[in-house]
Formats: C-alpha cells, structure tokens, sequence
C-alpha cells in the first residue's frame, strides 16, 4: 500500500488545539468540524483545505489521527443479518490507499501557479455522452448536508462536479443527466479517489455472516476528539480545584505529567 510523501507541515493536535476545535465544532457542521481540525494542525487556509479531493482529506484526517492519538484503530459496527455487535481493531497503514497533497505549496496562498492543481479535469464517456468533471471536495459535501433524500444528495453532489456534459455534440445541462450517467460518473469518481470511500470486510463471530462497511474517517475521529475534549475539560476541572492552577497551565503539562497529578489527587 503506497503512503505517498507525508505531510511535513502537519503537526498533532495539542490539548489547547483539541479543545479549541470541540469549542468551534459546536456551531459547525461536519464537513467543516474536519477543515477545522486540519486548519489548526497545519496552518493552511481553510479554503485550500476545503478544495481537496475528498481521498486526500482524508489521507490528511487519518495522518493527523495517527500522529495525535496513535495509528491503532478500534471501532464497532452493527451485524446486517443478527444484530451482533462486531468490533473492530486495526491499523491507519491498513486503510491507508493515497497519498498526501503538498501542504507546504498549498500553505501559499498567494502563488496560485505553485499550488497544487486540487480541480484537475478528468474526461470520459458513457454511450452517446462525453463528461468532463472533477474529484469532489469538501464544499460539495457541504452542498449536500440538508440534503432530503440519498437520491437527491447524489445527484446534487455529482452535478456539482461536471465541469461540461454534451450527448453527441449538444450541450447538456448538469442537473439534467440520466441516473445512468450519473451512477457510471459515481463510479469513476470513487475509482479515482479510493481513499474517500474506504470499505471494511467483516465477518459476524456470532452468524458467521459477511458484509462490507463504510469507515468514515471524519466521524470517526470527531467522536474522539468529543470525547477527549471532555476529558481534558473534566482534568482541567479535578486539578484546578485541587491546586489553583490555570486552564493554559495545566493543558500546556504534557499527559504524562498531567495523569501524574491526577491520581495524585484522586488516590
């Protein structure tokens, strides 16, 4: 599995950053809860960020999980046939398909030629229609959130990323594709981006049933940093009132020291 160049200009997330992050996320919506995380990690410019093909964002998000919180992974998921409860346990390099855009050029906002090409059109064809289109990015997901239907988040998701349609030589508008075009362009997409749409095979230890399953790295991770933010938050309560100490001192102690003091106070 190829890892690409790393991302040398991504740093963990630090306490401070980690409850910053829970703090902003409460007003945000998902797609822009990961733009923040990436924001304060990396220091790129939420627009940059948000222009990435879905697959290195989440290369980045899994990069950046890793380095805060570790590269093993425990999640757990509901059996389709007896309701089982499967865990599962794994590691980042498992699932990790693509490789990494240069943060570092894409930190430039002001070289627009050094940055790295995030809309690069792809072409092709679907019987008498010839598409040009792009990988879609964190503003089409956005596009999508209040979506009523699956059906109509698909094809708002994928008329957002034609870039020019024509059956034969007519023009044709985006919003008006057969479902067949779409489904075909579906798959091209997810060819070319494999990264955003990682699937686990599973196997229920109770009914011996197999599936696969969708691991969203972005929920994935939002659920850990809620959790740890509440933690630290419940850390920062415990060894203020036992000592005096500010908020930014105690969260600017390493863990290790941090848990030292802790079972200090509670025994």
């Amino acid at each position: 599995m190829a890892t690409g160049m790393m991302p040398g200009s991504l740093r963990a997330l630090s306490a401070t950053d980690v409850l910053r992050a829970w703090e902003l996320g409460q007003r945000q919506h998902a797609v822009e809860r990961m733009l923040t995380l990436l924001r304060l990690s990396s220091g790129v410019p939420r627009g940059r960020l948000a222009g990435l093909p879905i697959g290195q964002r989440d290369a980045l998000l899994l990069f950046l999980r890793e380095i805060t919180l570790g590269s093993r992974l425990e999640s757990s998921a509901r059996c389709p046939q007896c309701s089982q409860l499967v865990e599962m346990r794994f590691d980042a390099a498992d699932i990790r398909l693509s490789g990494y855009p240069d943060l570092q050029l894409l930190a430039h906002t002001d070289n627009q030629a050094g940055a790295l090409d995030q809309h690069s059109p792809i072409s092709g064809e679907f019987g008498a229609y010839r598409l040009i289109y792009r990988l879609p990015d964190s503003d089409d997901l956005a596009a999508i959130i209040n979506a009523q239907s699956v059906d109509e988040a698909q094809r708002t998701l994928l008329s957002r990323c034609v870039l020019e349609a024509r059956m034969e030589d007519s023009p044709v508008d985006p919003d008006d594709l057969p479902s067949d075009v779409l489904a075909w362009l579906g798959e091209r997409i997810a060819q070319a981006d494999p990264q955003g749409d990682i699937l686990l095979d599973l196997n229920c230890p109770n009914c011996s049933y197999s599936w696969q399953a969708i691991f969203d790295i972005s929920t994935f991770f939002w659920r850990e940093i809620a959790a740890l933010s509440k933690r630290l938050l419940q850390d920062v309560h415990t060894l203020a009132a036992a000592y005096g100490w500010s908020e930014e001192y105690i969260l600017n102690m390493t863990a290790v020291r941090r848990q030292a003091y802790l079972e200090m106070v509670l025994g």
